[in-house]
Formats: C-alpha cells, structure tokens, sequence
C-alpha cells in the first residue's frame, strides 16, 4: 500500500481531525442535494414507477424542469427532433439518462462555476465533465452494466476539491500555491498542510449525501494507487477517462500532474479493441459533446 493511499491515517492529529469533522458541519446547507436525489432514487428503483410519478416529483421545481429540457434538447443526447415536455424527456431518455441530469444539475448549482485566480471552477467543470464523457464511452465500450452512470461517477471524481475550496478557503489556497511553486501533487499538498485530501472529503460527503456506493469509490478512489474492490472495473473507467481528460488539458482539476497510468489501465484501454488513433478520435467526439452539456448548465 503507498503512502498516499492510506488516506485515512493521514488524519493523525486532533486538528485535522477537527478540521475534517468542521467540513460536515458546514454542508449542512448543501442538504437539499441528498433530498431530491433520494427521492428520485427511490422512483426509479421501484419497479412499479411510472413516467408521471417521476414527472409529478420534478415539475414541483420549473428551473430544474428547464434545464432538464434544455439538457435534453442539446447536442450532448443528439436527439433528431425537439423535445417540448417532461413526459417526452423521461419517454424518450429514460430514467436513468434523467437521473444523471439531476444529479448533474443539483450538484453544478451548489457550486457553480466561478473564475477566480486561485482556482477555476468553469475550468473545473470542463474537467469533471470531459472525464464522465470520456469514462463511459469507455464502460460503452467494454459492455458494462448501467454504463451511463459512469458519466456521473466521472464527473463526481473530484468533488471533493469543490468542498475543499467552498469551506477552506484560506488553506485550499496555501494547498493550490504550493502545488504550482513546489511541483508537488494536490494530493500531498493537501496531506502536508489539512492532514486529509480531497479524497478523504470526496467519500465523506457523497455518503453524506446518500449518494450510490458507486459514487462514493468514484470519489474515494480514483487517485493511482487507490483501489475499490466492489466497482473496480467502472472506477478503472474513471481514472482512464481522468487521464485523457488531463493528458489533452480538457478543463483543468487545480493539480498540473498526470494521473500515474496504472498496469490496469493499460489492460482496460487494450479490452476496448481500438486503436489509439480510433479511441483519440472518439474521444473528441466525445468532448464536444462534453461542452455542449457544460454550456446548458450555465
């Protein structure tokens, strides 16, 4: 087990851990996130749910109805004709493709993007997004089960720098100065100066958040030599998607190092049976439709 990997003994004096422990009493106000994502979870597990039982629970707020169609109507979901209705959203899109918007939605407005010097959310964002699109053309690839949620499982990789950055800021800035004058990774910076990283944060609060287990190993472990033994196969999609996404500077995730390309990655990459030059070329494909998603969110 490496160094950084064992994220959790990093917290290993009573100030991280009061430090750590202060982060979840501020999220507080962030609670309306795991509400309407678990109420839309509970629907779309239930196998008696209908369209109008998901439609009735989403039309309650019209600025997320919009959205939702705009989403929809953009050239992320490619659809060759114009949907003007919730119905035909959910219809034609299913739940689990309105789910991801949701999700995505919910989590984009409780911290939206913001350009300042320290740390770039739109940046951010592009990063986050172009690391979904490019994970699940990934598990699109390799056949695996419920490949759409890996979109969001890449676009929650991070998340943990956004709770980071919103609640500490003084210390996130000290953590982003050293990174850039030191050459260090954002990992070790933020153990060197919080006791914890924003891996330790990313599982905290997407469990907080009653988030799928799925999501929570997205956050917890896409870093290299991090491991999720229950999901291995969708978090390896993730951190290759990760990679790319930094590889081709897509956005920027506040750390300037390249993810370590793990002998996993290699195999997953090798199982899609394209060529580099087919998988780049998808790749792109999929960003400009990553872009299209990130400009209907603002």
């Amino acid at each position: 087990m490496s160094k950084t990997h064992k994220v959790y003994i990093g917290l290993n004096s009573a100030t991280a851990i009061e430090n750590f422990n202060n982060i979840f009493k501020s999220v507080s106000s962030l609670s309306s996130i795991s509400g309407v994502i678990f109420v839309i979870e509970n629907i779309i597990d239930d196998p008696n749910a209908s369209v109008s039982d998901l439609e009735e629970v989403i039309s309650i707020d019209p600025a997320l109805t919009a959205r939702i169609l705009r989403i929809a109507n953009s050239a992320f979901y490619g659809l060759s004709h114009k949907i003007s209705s919730l119905t035909q959203a959910i219809t034609i899109l299913g739940f689990n493709a309105l789910r991801n918007i949701i999700v995505t939605s919910e989590v984009f407005d409780a911290f939206p993007p913001e350009k300042n010097i320290i740390f770039d959310r739109y940046l951010f964002w592009k990063h986050s997004i172009a690391t979904g699109c490019a994970a699940k053309a990934i598990g699109k690839l390799l056949k695996l089960e419920n490949y759409e949620e890996i979109f969001i499982g890449g676009l929650l990789h991070d998340i943990g720098k956004l709770v980071l950055e919103e609640f500490f800021k003084n210390e996130f800035r000290l953590i982003v100065n050293q990174v850039k004058m030191q050459g260090i990774s954002l990992l070790d910076a933020e153990n060197k100066i919080l006791g914890f990283n924003h891996c330790d944060v990313g599982k905290k609060i997407t469990s907080y958040w009653n988030f799928p287990q799925f999501f929570v190993d997205c956050s917890a472990y896409h870093c290299s030599g991090h491991k999720s033994e229950t999901y291995s196969s969708k978090v390896a999609c993730v951190k290759l998607g990760n990679c790319f996404a930094k590889i081709f500077c897509f956005g920027s995730d506040g750390d300037e190092q390249v993810p370590v390309m793990e002998p996993e990655l290699f195999d997953l990459f090798d199982k899609t049976g394209l060529s580099q030059n087919e998988f780049f070329g998808l790749f792109f494909y999929e960003m400009s439709k990553g872009n299209e998603l990130l400009e209907s969110l603002i």
